[in-house]
């Protein structure tokens, strides 16, 4: 007599099993294996917001621009691992050296991107080396680079540069959003912005610096950074 094998028995003593139809299928079963798919890193789970955001661009002569962007994150729980900002053209470049998230300690950690990059806009950045900052807060700096003159962001028109730019947009609301446009040389400036834009961007010059705020932006908030900049004339400033 033949005894059943071990996996004959757990079949019912080697009679042939049908699968269970898709209808019988728990919804456990199927988000357990829709969780499978899932990277460990996207499923990284945590409790953040978005405090402030600040937004430095410093223009050459040429038209390169620097732009580097500050977040102040506070993390309430879970380990903050990663960030996305919006509106960001493939045109403009990330500078890895130069970005770095700091936690409350001042630990720094390397920001890498990941994911390739699509003509969607959003670029998706990531603590290098599957890194995570628990409760706490985190400073993230991000430092971008753009040819404002190629791609059509500056060009001059009167004598007077003429700029209309929107900063990298983010998912969140936050208390307050500012951005300080520095452009290159030493002589002042003097700006203006279209109608309408200054009561809502509250706007401060300085020298050769402009500087635009928003109180308490909502979420996907895009600031026009739009304004005209020529020589100031003589004695303006007196």
């Amino acid at each position: 007599m033949r005894l059943p094998a071990a996996a004959d028995r757990c079949r019912g003593a080697g009679r042939p099993v049908d699968p269970p139809p898709a209808g019988r299928l728990g919804p456990w079963f199927l988000a357990a294996v829709a969780a499978s798919l899932v990277p460990a890193t996207a499923r990284a789970w945590v409790s953040a917001y978005l405090e402030r955001v600040e937004t430095e661009v410093v223009v050459e002569s040429d038209g390169r621009a620097a732009i580097t962007v500050t977040a102040w994150q506070a993390i309430e729980a879970g380990r903050f691992r990663e960030f996305e900002l919006h509106q960001v053209p493939l045109d403009v470049e990330f500078d890895p050296s130069a970005s770095v998230v700091e936690d409350g300690q001042g630990r720094a950690y390397a920001v890498e991107t990941w994911g390739k990059r699509r003509d969607d806009g959003v670029l998706r950045l990531r603590l290098a080396g599957e890194a995570g900052i628990p409760k706490g807060r985190a400073v993230c700096r991000v430092v971008l680079r753009q040819d404002w003159v190629a791609g059509g962001v500056a060009r001059l028109q009167d004598g007077a540069l003429v700029v209309d730019w929107t900063p990298p947009v983010w998912p969140d609301g936050m208390e307050r959003m500012t951005v300080r446009v520095r452009l290159a040389g030493d002589a002042p400036l003097e700006f203006a912005l279209p109608e309408g834009l200054a009561s809502e961007l509250e706007p401060r010059a300085d020298g050769r610096t402009l500087v635009l705020s928003r109180f308490r932006p909502a979420a996907f908030y895009r600031m026009p950074v739009r304004f005209t900049a020529r020589a100031a004339r003589p004695g303006a400033g007196d």
